[in-house]
């Protein structure tokens, strides 16, 4: 079975963790971590070892400055579909945290709707509004669905492997290109094996950063 984008199981975090422990494999044990008054997140909590995150506060549901008065640590603005901004009204509690994460938020009607699978990509302090700073974490969404499903007509693949094509995005270039990987012929690439959609890499002697948009598999 696939999650995919906008699935809902109820209004309960810890009724929508079971749910997804049965459909999905998700890890039984740490169901507690989505009771009342809990974290709603738990570390290593698919079979990949991915996090799952639930959202109960967000700018789905409500404003800033409410979460702030209310006292919360937190407060998550979704910057339109593709990327998280954690707000950390207390930045000395800041956790470090690089896990993938499995998200869910809570919207208006209460209910907790999957929103696809997020990557950390930085972390600093950030004017959030107008003579607002904070600490801010940012995720940006790599998958739609869990697991990623793969593209089989069009080849693609989960994750590099030797012998494949690297659809990447140059960001000091603002433009896309394409890396194959042998490492029979360069043996430099070792270091890329295993990285996902989403991550980023460097080439040695060049001084550009590449973020992987889609690996696929080449003709034998």
């Amino acid at each position: 079975m696939v999650l995919k984008l906008g699935f809902t199981a109820g209004t309960k975090a810890i009724d929508t963790y079971k749910t997804c422990c049965d459909k999905f494999g998700f890890k039984t044990a740490l169901r507690g971590n989505f009771a009342p008054q809990k974290l709603l997140y738990a570390k290593n909590a698919t079979r990949e070892g991915y996090g799952v995150w639930m959202i109960a506060h967000s700018s789905l549901n409500e404003s800033y400055n409410t979460a702030k008065e209310s006292g919360r640590k937190w407060y998550n603005i979704f910057v339109g579909p593709d990327k998280i901004r954690k707000i950390w009204f207390r930045a000395d509690e800041y956790v470090q945290d690089d896990s993938i994460r499995v998200c869910f938020a809570k919207e208006a009607n209460g209910a907790y709707v999957f929103k696809g699978v997020y990557k950390p990509v930085k972390a600093d302090f950030e004017e959030v509004f107008p003579g607002k700073t904070e600490w801010v974490r940012t995720f940006e969404r790599i998958s739609v669905t869990y697991p990623f499903e793969e593209n089989k007509e069009a080849g693609e693949l989960p994750s590099v492997v030797d012998k494949c094509l690297i659809e990447a995005f140059i960001l000091e270039q603002n433009k896309t290109t394409t890396v194959n990987v042998d490492l029979s012929l360069r043996p430099f690439q070792k270091e890329l094996i295993g990285k996902k959609v989403g991550d980023s890499f460097k080439m040695p002697k060049i001084h550009l950063t590449y973020k992987i948009k889609r690996i696929l598999t080449t003709s034998k």
